[in-house]
């Protein structure tokens, strides 16, 4: 196994390899609640983003019409691997 610049010998351990990624900022709204707004923005980004792995909200907040909640607004952070697949080896 090649070992990769920077990392001492045993600190990554056989199964984990050094990787990179990106974080993107989306909003979304929805009706139903701020989950289902969080949930709309990982549904979002897979329709054109590969390997997912995690999401960050960063802000919820929500629109008031005559005392009521009518819409609920998150901005969320979409964090995903960068596709080593492309980089020669």
């Amino acid at each position: 196994m090649t070992q990769a610049t920077g990392y001492r010998e045993g600190e990554l351990g056989t199964a984990a390899a050094p990787f990179v990624s990106k974080s993107i900022e989306l909003e979304a709204e929805s009706a139903r609640g701020w989950e289902d707004a969080v949930r709309y923005c990982v549904v979002e980004a897979s329709r054109t983003l590969q390997n997912i792995t995690g999401i960050q909200v960063d802000r919820v907040s929500a629109s008031v019409r005559e005392a009521a909640i009518v819409s609920y607004r998150v901005r969320c952070r979409v964090t995903f691997r960068i596709d080593d697949r492309l980089r020669s080896h």
